[in-house]
């Protein structure tokens, strides 16, 4: 097979178009699906983004509320950054995750009264795999066979 010069760049036009203006909605949802089972390992670990262990529960709020998993009182932090529906948002070209709870942010960084137990943030395995997803995508768009 041969190939000119003016052939070859049109080819590399097409896939860096391909590439700039392409839905990535099928890797992002997979890689949504990723963080996910990002969160499901944080909350089992039980650990911040350097390794650090979460705080026990203090016995007052053993006392209030009974013995539970840390982070895991009513379920809803939980299942908002791991369920199905959990807040992930993918579209053509971003995926983002999250919560809206009002007190996430207070035990994620600690306040006065509640230590800081971190787990809003994206275990290298996850980030691993997001890229992975993303990168099959680009080499499926690459002309030829």
């Amino acid at each position: 097979m041969k190939v000119s010069l003016a052939e070859a760049v049109d080819l590399i036009g097409e896939f860096l178009k391909d590439i700039a203006e392409g839905s990535y909605e099928a890797p992002l949802s997979e890689c949504s699906a990723e963080l996910r089972q990002g969160f499901v390992e944080i909350f089992a670990n039980q650990q911040s983004s350097v390794g650090e262990r979460w705080e026990d529960h203090s016995d007052v709020t053993i006392a209030l509320h009974g013995a539970h998993p840390l982070l895991i009182l009513s379920g809803t932090l939980y299942d908002q950054l791991t369920g199905d529906s959990s807040g992930g948002d993918v579209s053509q070209r971003s995926v983002s995750v999250g919560t809206d709870l009002e007190y996430a942010p207070w035990n994620n960084d600690g306040t006065e009264n509640i230590p800081a137990r971190e787990f809003m943030y994206i275990p290298e395995s996850a980030q691993e795999a997001c890229v992975e997803h993303v990168a099959d995508h680009i080499f499926n768009l690459m002309p030829g066979d």
